[in-house]
């Protein structure tokens, strides 16, 4: 990459942040230092002073979502996190060191103690162990640790540290135990809960914003729940004041929330049931704003879920995650009586032109035995892009209830070849044009210049669902050039896919299709051939392009990889052009003839004739 365009996007990636968000890294920066040298120090204990008398707490919350959680033996010291494995040292300080040696998000994981309610409930751990763990873990880990803050101290591990010490704190006081060692641990944690509740008021995450802020805030507002001190007055007033004014930005007008990873949606629908059900007891005038949003984010995971229940792959998504969608729908259902009505007043669902900026541009179709799910959204908010990929006018479909065209997910979050290859348009089902990326992502969650979606579109017409949407990522490449698709599916029956390619010159044209690992392809005498779990349909190109069939990586969960078949139609054409391709399953196929100028297509059909122009 030349110099030019590595300043570029330095300076794009720069450009997009709030002036405050910058201010607030700059401040971070020198904070840490400070820190870091305090805690070196010999005034150490001074500054970073544990609460020692004991804590009066109001009644802990019932929560009513629940994490799940990889395998988990306190007694071997045996912990998996991403399906990444570690047997930990008795000694203190061979284990700090193997933790230190793991990826930072394993660290982030085994900081946030979200693992030990489920293994209480489940009575896989007695309380008297979990409580021996917590006091082995705070003295592994305590405030004045100069290594602490990287990790087991960053804000983001407290604000769920802090939640998972209150949702122990209520089991304990639940299972009834009135013994010395019991009342010391509940003891323990309030202490815990105020102490962490204090260093989070201190470094809330304004630099970083998004699901970081709102996990800090939901943290808040439970502590102001639990705490019956003056920092769980405070911590309730921040946290409030707070939260509606990120539910107004952060949930969209269609219910996702709004950095457009239906991974962190759903972790995002989780807290914000939690917060209904803290603030039904203890409420000040939030209730109702924080049940709507959940309401609408209910619907919105509904609405978006894949037959078999797990969460499209679009942005950092993984279908195996910590939350599973069927529990967050159940306890919304509980919680707020349904989860559905909401659907009806999608405006995701109406037809006409959608606002890109205020809808996640998810658009669902869902008939009999197919299940199609298109991305014509903004990569994410322009401030805080850190979970997008090149998967700009993208899709996913599932058929007869199992994956069958899928994005790539997600392998971890670590600079590597994984991460570039997670996020890069080759990586989607999309179009990339003489092998550029359509937004300019770099690093682990850096973006530069990125895709802006135009004309983002939905229409029925002679039952076909119809989704159209432009983006301009690629003009850097060239002035004007711009990628343009229209989606359309008929019923259970067939989907065209329509690529207008806008500008001049020639170009390479890569038109990608992955599809799950158990889809066999094959060669026939009109295209390719699909079959899965006993059923089969045909894939045929609309424009003279060449195929290509190889292999590349599946990533349904952390640390886990598969390999699928990746299909590609691929050619260097002249502009304007008009391309795409055609899946039947079922019925008769169309007939699909290609407008030489570029600008339209037309759709002969059982139900009509179509015609699918550009929109630009």
């Amino acid at each position: 990459m030349k110099r030019a365009e590595i300043l570029g996007i330095y300076f794009w990636s720069v450009w997009y942040l709030r002036p405050g968000m910058i201010i607030r890294r700059v401040i971070r920066a020198i904070k840490g230092r400070i820190t870091l040298l305090v805690a070196r120090s010999r005034f150490a204990d001074r500054v970073f002073r544990v609460t020692r008398e004991s804590v009066p707490v109001y009644r802990a919350p019932l929560l009513p979502t629940r994490i799940t959680h990889e395998a988990i033996n306190l007694h071997a010291r045996t912990f998996t996190f991403l399906n990444d494995r570690a047997t930990l040292s008795a000694d203190r300080d061979e284990r700090r060191r193997a933790v230190q040696a793991k990826p930072l998000l394993w660290q982030f994981h085994y900081g946030y103690h979200d693992y030990l309610p489920g293994l209480l409930a489940e009575g896989a751990v007695t309380s008297e162990e979990v409580i021996r763990y917590l006091e082995e873990w705070s003295g592994d880990y305590p405030a004045a640790h100069p290594g602490a803050r990287a990790a087991a101290w960053h804000p983001y591990v407290l604000s769920l540290r802090i939640e998972s010490w209150i949702r122990l704190h209520r089991l304990l006081a639940d299972s009834g135990g009135t013994t010395s060692r019991h009342v010391g641990g509940m003891d323990l944690l309030a202490r815990g809960v105020e102490d962490m509740t204090r260093a989070l008021l201190h470094n809330l995450e304004f630099a970083t914003m998004a699901n970081h802020l709102l996990k800090n805030i939901k943290a808040l507002v439970l502590a102001g729940c639990f705490l019956d001190t003056r920092t769980g007055v405070r911590a309730g007033t921040r946290g409030r004041r707070l939260l509606l004014r990120e539910l107004r930005e952060q949930v969209l007008d269609d219910g996702m929330h709004f950095e457009r990873s239906p991974m962190y949606h759903l972790a995002m629908t989780a807290d914000v049931l939690d917060l209904a059900a803290a603030l039904r007891d203890d409420d000040t005038g939030t209730l109702e704003a924080v049940e709507s949003a959940a309401l609408r984010m209910c619907a919105c995971t509904r609405r978006t879920l894949h037959p078999d229940g797990r969460v499209p792959l679009f942005n950092d998504s993984v279908e195996h995650g910590a939350l599973d969608a069927a529990d967050v729908l159940r306890a919304g259902e509980a919680l707020l009586g349904t989860t559905g009505e909401t659907a009806l007043t999608d405006p995701s669902e109406q037809d006409g032109d959608l606002d890109p900026v205020r809808v996640s541009g998810l658009l669902t179709h869902r008939r009999d035995s197919l299940f199609v799910i298109f991305d014509g959204g903004l990569v994410g908010p322009d401030y805080q892009p850190g979970h997008a990929h090149c998967d700009t006018l993208s899709y996913e479909v599932s058929w007869h209830g199992g994956r069958f065209i899928t994005d790539t997910g997600v392998f971890h979050y670590k600079e590597s070849p994984e991460r570039r290859y997670a996020r890069s348009t080759a990586a989607h089902n999309t179009v990339r044009l003489d092998t550029r990326e359509q937004s300019d992502v770099w690093k682990s969650f850096r973006v530069g210049r990125r895709a802006r979606v135009t004309g983002l579109h939905r229409r029925v017409e002679q039952g076909c669902s119809i989704f159209q949407a432009a983006h301009d990522g690629y003009g850097r490449v060239a002035r004007g050039l711009i990628h343009e698709r229209s989606f359309v599916i008929r019923e259970a029956e067939w989907i065209c896919v329509i690529d207008y390619i806008h500008g001049d010159g020639s170009r390479l044209i890569e038109n990608v299709v992955h599809f799950h690992p158990d889809v066999q392809l094959q060669r026939d005498a009109t295209g390719m051939r699909a079959s899965a779990h006993g059923h089969a349909c045909s894939l045929r190109a609309l424009s003279e392009l060449h195929v290509r069939v190889h292999e590349t990586e599946y990533y349904p969960a952390f640390g886990v990889r598969r390999p699928r078949k990746t299909l590609v139609f691929h050619g260097t054409q002249a502009l304007p052009l008009v391309t795409g391709y055609v899946i039947h399953f079922d019925g008769t196929a169309p007939q699909i003839t290609l407008d030489q100028t570029g600008l339209y297509a037309t759709i002969d059909h059982e139900g009509g004739t179509l015609s699918i122009g550009s929109r630009l």
